[in-house]
């Protein structure tokens, strides 16, 4: 941290001359130049302050991340848009020795001064069954705050199961309560949002109305709401869904067409599940679960298929690894 914090060289006058009529910086030169000095001056500030380990990884993945793109787009259009190649130089040498002074302060932060928070805690009474899992008090009112984040997240982070985190904030006192607002102080709420975004559903209006407003309201509520302050629209849709008719789709014969698509409902456990179908006989020709998403795998299963079976004519997939 002793180090000196580079200064940003600041954008230069406008070359004027006859060949160059426009006399300033386009837009797009102007904007890059102020989004890069928002994160200079903001990551320049880290290194003046108390150490924080986590603010200063930000600040220098953000500057590593979108300044150092603005830095070769205008070396990439110096010429077009008449940046000095200079001032290019200079800036990027700024740049790069913040971003040596935020990553030298990183590696010199002591990992003793970081401390962990025990939020969970075993406890054993000898009795049959498994220990007792309890939760840090400060944890659980931080659950328990109206600026929380999800139940169900906070629970799988801690891996327990959401009802334990509820059993446990329940056992404290702390179960969360929806907030006590009118149908008509809701309404108000929801014609407000849907003015401006008419296609909205009620999963974004209820994160609205936490994040904006710190109204918690139970998701009939504002389904509710919804049916009273936009009758028309809601009527609407439902005819738009009723008009929806299945194609038609004809496939002349047998293994003239196979499709071929992938299921990733199971990515998170590491399980994806590709599959081909003849699209005739709706047959299942191959199917099988995998470790990746890789095209060599789909390839892999396509050329099985077509050695249980028979080389289809044509193929369907989408846009994808396929």
């Amino acid at each position: 941290m002793a180090s000196t914090t580079p200064i940003l060289p600041p954008l230069p006058p406008y070359p004027i001359s006859e060949l160059y009529p426009e006399k300033s910086w386009s837009s797009s030169v102007y904007s890059a130049y102020q989004e890069l000095r928002s994160l200079f001056d903001h990551a320049s500030s880290v290194p003046n302050e108390e150490a924080d380990p986590i603010r200063i990884s930000f600040h220098a993945e953000q500057l590593a991340g979108k300044g150092l793109i603005i830095l070769l787009t205008f070396e990439e259009f110096a010429q077009q848009e008449h940046l000095p190649m200079d001032w290019i130089k200079n800036t990027t040498i700024a740049v790069v020795g913040l971003l040596n002074l935020l990553t030298g302060a990183l590696k010199s932060l002591d990992d003793s001064n970081v401390h962990s928070l025990h939020t969970l805690t075993l406890l054993r009474t000898g009795k049959p069954g498994r220990p007792r899992k309890e939760i840090d008090s400060t944890l659980l009112q931080a659950a328990a705050a109206p600026d929380r984040m999800c139940r169900s997240r906070m629970a799988r982070s801690l891996g327990i199961s959401a009802k334990t985190l509820r059993r446990r904030l329940n056992d404290r006192g702390l179960d969360v309560t929806y907030s006590d607002i009118s149908d008509e102080k809701l309404d108000q709420l929801v014609r407000a949002y849907r003015h401006s975004h008419p296609t909205s559903g009620h999963s974004y209006i209820i994160s609205h109305l936490h994040t904006s407003h710190g109204v918690r309201v139970k998701r009939q509520r504002v389904i509710d709401s919804i049916h009273r302050t936009d009758g028309v629209g809601r009527v609407l849709r439902t005819k738009k869904r009723e008009l929806i008719s299945r194609r038609t789709y004809h496939v002349k014969r047998p293994h003239a067409l196979w499709h071929i698509d992938g299921h990733h409902k199971l990515i998170l456990w590491g399980i994806v599940i590709h599959g081909i179908v003849d699209g005739y006989s709706r047959k299942v020709t191959g199917i099988r679960a995998s470790g990746n998403n890789r095209a060599s795998t789909v390839l892999e299963l396509f050329i099985d298929a077509v050695q249980m079976n028979v080389l289809p004519s044509r193929i369907r997939a989408d846009r994808e690894r396929k």
